[in-house]
């Protein structure tokens, strides 16, 4: 007798259905999960548009295919407008790629058939481009040349983008772009160049909700860093004006400082006594919140 991984045996375990048969009914649902499921029809759908669409970009590496389709105005169904741009898109490719598009171009309003999708001019035209790119081409690929001055905000750019249009691959590839500038910056000692991002993700202007990725990530800069930044006169000047933190990172940066000091206070207290300091009610609240925002690992180590 076979039995299941709870010891029961297989007949028992699933309700009388016998292991031959038990598989069998999970292979028929497999297919029709495959065969009926909307979102894999509309893959499938796409994957030759996709693949015949890698091709090389602004800023990309990826060799050049002859079935170009990318923003061909001779093989398209859809043009999207923004600002003063229009880009000749595929259905498919959109839905796929951002469930925003997905719901908008199958809904029951008039937009969803409309030849042009109209986006507004509001946001960065840059950002959209990259956006696009990345639709056809998965690589992140940049559109103009990016230096130490100009490279946190295009990936902030691309990273509010991606989270209007609701482009999860993308926003994930624009916070690693973040993070490994932001890590070349501290390699190059130049902490006080930050300033700026920090207070356009985390001050009281800031449009980015606590738990979006991009400001979690600045909240552990603010954790790992905080002595650097302490020490910055550009960094305490900023944070004098009152409009480097709003309020929520404001105390995440007191909770940050506060943890700094009792550790402080640890290491003198076992210094002089060669004894651990017990700390107060306070102390282990502290603690507590200054590991959860410091999570597991330092995302800017090298």
């Amino acid at each position: 007798m076979r039995l299941s991984s709870s010891g029961l045996c297989w007949n028992c375990y699933n309700g009388g259905t016998s292991q031959k048969d038990w598989r069998r009914v999970n292979h028929q649902k497999l297919l029709r999960f495959f065969f009926f499921s909307p979102s894999i029809n509309a893959l499938l759908k796409a994957a030759p548009i996709i693949m015949a669409s890698i091709t090389s970009t602004p800023g990309g590496s990826t060799s050049r295919n002859k079935s170009n389709i990318f923003n061909n105005d001779k093989d398209f169904d859809i043009i999207i407008h923004f600002g003063e741009h229009k880009f000749h898109a595929h259905r498919i490719i959109l839905r796929v790629m951002s469930p925003f598009f997905d719901r908008a171009l199958t809904s029951q309003f008039a937009v969803a058939q409309n030849p042009v999708f109209e986006l507004g001019d509001d946001d960065d035209a840059e950002a959209v481009w990259a956006m696009f790119r990345h639709m056809y081409n998965p690589e992140y690929t940049f559109g103009k040349d990016l230096n130490g001055e100009n490279a946190l905000d295009y990936h902030i750019d691309v990273y509010e983008i991606a989270d209007k249009y609701d482009c999860p691959s993308l926003r994930q590839k624009a916070v690693q772009g973040f993070s490994n500038c932001m890590r070349t910056f501290l390699t190059d000692s130049e902490i006080r160049e930050t300033v700026p991002i920090i207070r356009r993700i985390c001050g009281s202007a800031a449009s980015h909700p606590a738990n979006s990725e991009i400001r979690v990530l600045m909240v552990k800069f603010l954790y790992y860093h905080s002595a650097e930044l302490a020490g910055d006169i550009d960094f305490v000047e900023a944070l004098a004006r009152g409009d480097l933190l709003d309020a929520a990172s404001a105390k995440d940066f007191l909770t940050t400082v506060l943890y700094a000091n009792f550790c402080l206070r640890k290491a003198a207290h076992y210094s002089e006594t060669k004894r651990k300091l017990t700390g107060s009610l306070a102390d282990r609240s502290i603690r507590k919140m200054a590991i959860d925002l410091g999570g597991d690992e330092n995302p800017f180590a090298d």
